[in-house]
């Protein structure tokens, strides 16, 4: 509420005029204008509390709703962490006869690939191109002696040639005939047929390539060579080579030639 003078005085002439104030109107008017400024102090002092004690009310319910909603958060938390506990006390009642103790925690807590959304990832080991077979390893006995050359089973690359196509023309042949005379004087037959014919052919090429496979080897520990049988080279075998060029020839000759004597016949 907002009190002026003009309004005061306005008030105080009319309640003067109510009250048939003649004598020194002046005097009532003012003693009036006192009485209406001491109401709208008072006025003012009232709506000033009320204002303070709204505000003060606002504040109380702040700090009443921050608390309510720190509680609720709190309440939130104890309730997962109780949660999170009693799923452990689970997981170890369940995995406490466990051969695997921790295979099987992990697996029930999710932290293992095989539980959960978790991706699972299986290794899978890729045999070596190049490996041989140690039992297979033995003395080779070559012109009637051992102590110099070694077999074994080995695996390895074995890169070959291709080959190219080509064109057989083939071959006419010629015609051979043979004529039957009657006895009797009259009449005779003839036969002919084709000798030596062959048709005309192609035969296409062959890719060369590489094939990783076991091969049965002879090694010459004295030479350092070594043959493999059946290494196709695209014409043929490819016989006797130095160990350098195939990795396997040249671990077993690194390996075993020093101990060739004591390896079995």
């Amino acid at each position: 509420m907002i009190c002026t003078k003009r309004i005061l005085f306005n008030s105080g002439m009319r309640e003067a005029e109510r009250h048939e104030i003649t004598n020194k109107p002046s005097i009532q008017v003012e003693i009036l204008l006192s009485n209406y400024t001491t109401q709208c102090k008072s006025m003012h002092n009232m709506a000033r509390k009320q204002m303070t004690t709204f505000a003060s009310g606002l504040m109380v319910t702040s700090v009443l709703f921050q608390t309510d909603h720190a509680f609720a958060q709190n309440q939130s938390t104890i309730a997962e962490a109780n949660s999170e506990q009693s799923a452990s006390r689970s997981n170890e009642d369940q995995c406490l006869n466990a051969a695997d103790y921790k295979g099987c925690m992990e697996f029930h807590s999710g932290t293992g690939n095989e539980k959960g959304t978790a991706t699972g990832t299986v290794n899978v080991d890729t045999p070596s191109d190049y490996n041989y077979k140690e039992r297979s390893i033995k003395q080779l006995k070559i012109r009637g002696s051992y102590g110099r050359y070694i077999t074994f089973i080995g695996r390895t690359n074995n890169v070959y040639s291709g080959s190219s196509g080509y064109y057989n023309p083939g071959s006419p042949g010629r015609q051979v005939c043979n004529t039957y005379v009657n006895p009797h004087g009259y009449g005779g037959t003839t036969n002919c047929k084709t000798v030596g014919y062959v048709a005309p052919s192609y035969t296409p090429g062959t890719p060369g390539g590489t094939e990783n496979r076991n091969f049965r080897y002879q090694l010459d520990c004295k030479d350092m060579t070594f043959d493999r049988k059946g290494d196709f080279s695209g014409f043929g075998n490819k016989g006797w080579m130095g160990v350098q060029d195939d990795p396997t020839a040249q671990a077993v000759a690194n390996k075993y030639c020093p101990i060739i004597d004591s390896l079995p016949n």
